[in-house]
């Protein structure tokens, strides 16, 4: 089994550089990173063709590979929404991140896949992902109407990623939508395309499930992996820890990737500490070693 070390761009220290993150991520043993678009960073949604050449240039200089592209500015509006500009917003946001993904010479992008309701402000949640904070005035879609929402959206986005040769890898997220290992094989297999397929974390279906088993049940459909950790008895994003410091049971999750064959990136999501922030990178890699049997 080839499973390649990733990590995201927010396990970085949040006040260095992108020289600093991509020599960082180098010398703690990472082949690769994923960049995410945030309202302000290194990569913004107005990014210039120039900016975008220069970043490629940062990475390719590092000796690392571009995992895919993900948007923080998706969480503030939904491909499922009510609101048919929100949805139409959701939608021109992912085709402009497979636009820059192709530009930064990346194959893959994260999508969200839609809300039915989400719990927290997704306010709060950014640039610091560690305040998850309840929020009940969030908007609540009919499961059936969002489902079918969501449909629609990726049978477009699909075509035009397929004109791009980028990869949409959804995400299960905490937004009360494809909460079923099985559903989200479903939903999967209705798109139909080679383009399409999941983007799975292992910390966020803890709440609801096991990892180990939506892999098995996932299968070949698996296009990305977050690594993350979390403690079951805790509440909501409270719950995440750095890897093998959680309730997450890495041998199983090891034995089901290497049962489906899966041959890939596996990328640790998790926030760069406070204090010491540059101990985040090297202990995910220390953990990552070691669940990969390289230690």
């Amino acid at each position: 089994m080839m499973l390649r070390k990733g990590i995201h761009y927010w396990a970085l220290p949040e006040n260095f550089t992108l020289e600093e993150k991509l020599q960082l991520a180098k010398n703690a043993g990472f082949e690769g990173i994923e960049l995410t678009i945030l309202k302000s960073g290194c990569l913004q949604e107005d990014s210039s063709d120039e900016e975008l050449l220069a970043i490629r240039k940062e990475i390719d200089g590092k000796g690392l590979e571009l995992i895919d592209i993900s948007n923080t500015l998706n969480w503030h509006c939904s491909l499922t929404s009510n609101e048919k500009e929100i949805r139409e917003l959701a939608k021109n946001r992912i085709k402009h991140q497979i636009d820059i993904a192709e530009k930064l010479g990346s194959n893959a992008i994260l999508a969200l896949p839609g809300f039915v309701g989400l719990d927290f402000s997704s306010n709060k949640l950014f640039p610091d992902v560690r305040e998850y904070q309840y929020d009940p005035s969030n908007e609540v879609i009919d499961y059936d109407i969002a489902y079918q929402r969501a449909l629609e959206a990726f049978f477009e986005l699909c075509s035009y990623a397929r004109k791009h040769s980028i990869n949409i890898c959804i995400e299960n997220i905490w937004n009360h939508f494809l909460i079923s290992p099985l559903e989200m094989k479903n939903f999967i297999d209705a798109i139909g395309s080679e383009w399409f397929g999941a983007y799975f974390d292992t910390g966020n279906v803890m709440p609801i499930g096991y990892p180990e088993q939506w892999i098995r049940i996932l299968g070949q459909r698996i296009k990305r992996v977050h690594f993350k950790d979390y403690v079951r008895h805790n509440a909501m994003g409270s719950g995440f820890v750095n890897l093998l410091e959680g309730d997450v049971d890495f041998v199983k999750v090891t034995e089901a990737l290497q049962k489906i064959g899966y041959q890939g990136w596996v990328t640790v999501e998790t926030n760069a500490s406070h204090q010491y922030p540059e101990h985040t990178a090297y202990a995910c890699a220390d953990a990552l070693d070691r669940i990969l049997g390289i230690k």
